[in-house]
């Protein structure tokens, strides 16, 4: 309040000057027109001129130091809003006041977010301490790495993989394939029950498609079919569980470990059309097995009507 009260006493103080300044200019030039009156020697008028040019003089100084003293602000934007005081209609007036009040509020808007923001970058504000130590280093640079690992690794991960299934599950098979060189396809068999087509990028799985172990994975030239869904309508809605899966297993810091874990869940389908639902009881509901399962240690099985009714 005290900065607005000084910048208008300037103001009127330089009102004031400019006022002066104009009143010794108008005696100045009526003097310069009229010429010495009669009986007045040359002397005299021209020390009258000088006086009047002092005056002058005196008071454009003062005007510039005063003006000096005003504070500066943001010039209004040139646009045709700037016409809209010309008009006469009082209506317009208003309008021209109103896009006023608003570009200065706009203004000082930005001069406070200005200023809290160089606030708030010397105080951050965190709700957790910054991780420290060689645990949180190791997490970064993993989850950077695995995204574009060398094949030899990839192949590493997925050899272990494979021999630790056998173990457990010796109908469960895994094929690595690489249709464009560096990304990494996986045509795991689960029993002779359904074929899962995998997509990696490093040793994340980006797309997984879920087939009738009687449907053809590959093209007659060899190559995966990675894009083309099961013609059957249970192998679909187990595609659309395993989707979900993905997301759930997902680990940037583990992706062996998701890896494992999705593999594992996959295997649950292995009883795909005998298992009964969890909910009601039964094998078939519309005519289709209990495609669906969950993500717990013992996943529940099923059908997708029986899951949303329960919901309800």
């Amino acid at each position: 309040m005290d900065s607005d009260a000084e910048a208008l006493t300037n103001l009127r103080n330089s009102l004031k000057y400019l006022h002066k300044l104009k009143v010794s200019l108008h005696s100045l030039f009526e003097s310069l027109a009229n010429g010495p009156s009669e009986g007045q020697e040359n002397n005299a008028y021209l020390r009258g001129l000088q006086q009047r040019l002092l005056t002058m003089d005196n008071a454009f100084t003062d005007l510039e130091n005063s003006g000096n003293m005003l504070p500066t602000s943001n010039p209004a934007p040139s646009t045709n809003t700037m016409s809209i005081p010309l008009e006469p209609e009082d209506e317009n007036y208003e309008i021209f006041r109103q896009l006023t009040n608003c570009y200065t509020w706009n203004r000082r808007v930005q001069e406070y977010s200005t200023s809290v923001h160089s606030f708030l970058k010397e105080n951050q504000l965190k709700r957790t301490a910054p991780s420290t130590g060689s645990l949180a280093k190791r997490a970064r640079k993993a989850s950077l790495d695995t995204h574009n690992m060398q094949t030899t690794s990839v192949d590493k991960v997925i050899l272990q993989l494979n021999q630790s299934l056998n173990q457990k599950h010796p109908e469960t098979s895994i094929q690595i394939y690489r249709p464009m060189g560096m990304s990494t396809v996986l045509l795991v068999t689960i029993g002779k029950i359904m074929k899962v087509i995998m997509v990696f990028r490093g040793l994340h799985t980006e797309r997984i498609i879920v087939k009738g172990y009687g449907e053809a994975a590959q093209h007659e030239n060899g190559q995966v079919d990675m894009w083309s869904e099961s013609k059957y309508k249970v192998f679909q809605l187990v595609t659309h569980c395993a989707q979900a899966a993905i997301l759930h297993f997902h680990s940037a810091v583990f992706p062996e470990m998701a890896l494992y874990s999705l593999v594992q869940w996959l295997h649950t389908y292995t009883n795909l059309f005998s298992d009964c639902c969890n909910y009601c009881q039964r094998i078939l509901n519309n005519n289709l097995p209990p495609t669906g399962r969950g993500f717990e240690k013992v996943p529940i099985r099923y059908h997708p009507q029986c899951a949303s009714s329960q919901a309800r």
